[in-house]
């Protein structure tokens, strides 16, 4: 990276950056996943930058000096062949879709382009994620060099690498969520959600406020009920983890079918509910 480049991202404040102008962007539901370090100034930047950007949901860091994602980082490098190790790494999914890797704080431009300004930063980048909108394949930026890896290639293992940590975390929420809507222990709490979440009961919506009420009616009818899970499956859409899952409650020579629909958003630290949908039948 240039001197000059350097220099405006040290120098950046950046709460200032026009976000209006990257915001337009074909991609939908596009998540940013930084694998660096706290002590990385790149690193500190782009996780700053796609923040202010796009919301802390679309944005996770993950610090590599922690052995399981240094452990991935490493792989990336070798699986894409990515040449000698540098932070930040970053990985880009558009819902479930794997549509780029780059490394470093800026993807690859022409040569005949200046950079003097964040502005200049944020249409290279524009440009970039419009770019991966367009390809079937995985765009991938080293420096100043820009390839196409074949997706079939290399989308399952990046999955398992960088996707399938959040599923098992997100369907062990959406577990212990069962447990807590329908028994008292452990105990429901309004920390589940996120501060705009909905709860839509039998074709009713309930704001957060009166969660806790509803859940109180559940309890009433169904409390104690042994659970049986019939399936759970995970997805994206609109940036939004939705996990989506039937089962049976058990209680006394009563028994009924339940479908529950969880979407969680992401939140420094780890993900809440900000959608939720259940019926009983």
């Amino acid at each position: 990276m240039n001197k000059t480049v350097y220099v405006i991202i040290e120098m950046l404040v950046i709460s200032v950056i026009p976000s209006i102008v990257f915001s337009q962007t074909y991609l939908v539901g596009v998540r940013f996943y930084i694998y660096g370090t706290v002590e990385c100034g790149y690193c500190r930047f782009v996780k700053q930058l796609f923040t202010i950007v796009y919301g802390p949901s679309h944005v996770v860091f993950r610090d590599i000096h922690e052995g399981r994602y240094y452990e991935i980082f490493s792989k990336v490098f070798s699986l894409l062949n990515l040449g000698e190790e540098a932070t930040p790494l970053i990985i880009i999914y558009s819902d479930d879709i794997l549509e780029a890797v780059v490394v470093g704080a800026i993807p690859a431009f022409k040569n005949n382009v200046a950079i003097t300004s964040i502005e200049d930063i944020i249409t290279i980048w524009q440009d970039f994620l419009n770019s991966t909108y367009r390809e079937r394949d995985v765009m991938v930026s080293v420096g100043s060099e820009l390839r196409k890896v074949s997706y079939d290639k290399v989308a399952e293992v990046m999955y398992k690498m960088v996707l399938q940590e959040e599923d098992r975390i997100a369907v062990a929420l959406y577990m212990a969520h069962i447990f807590s809507l329908f028994n008292d222990e452990p105990s429901f709490s309004k920390e589940y959600y996120s501060f705009d979440a909905v709860f839509n009961y039998s074709g009713v919506s309930y704001a957060l406020q009166d969660i806790p009420e509803v859940v109180a009616d559940l309890r009433e009818m169904w409390g104690g009920s042994y659970i049986k899970p019939v399936s759970v499956n995970v997805s994206r859409s609109g940036g939004i983890i939705w996990v989506k899952g039937m089962f049976k409650l058990l209680k006394g020579n009563s028994t009924a079918e339940a479908s529950l629909i969880l979407g969680f958003t992401r939140v420094d630290g780890g993900l809440k509910i900000a959608k939720e949908k259940l019926e009983i039948s």
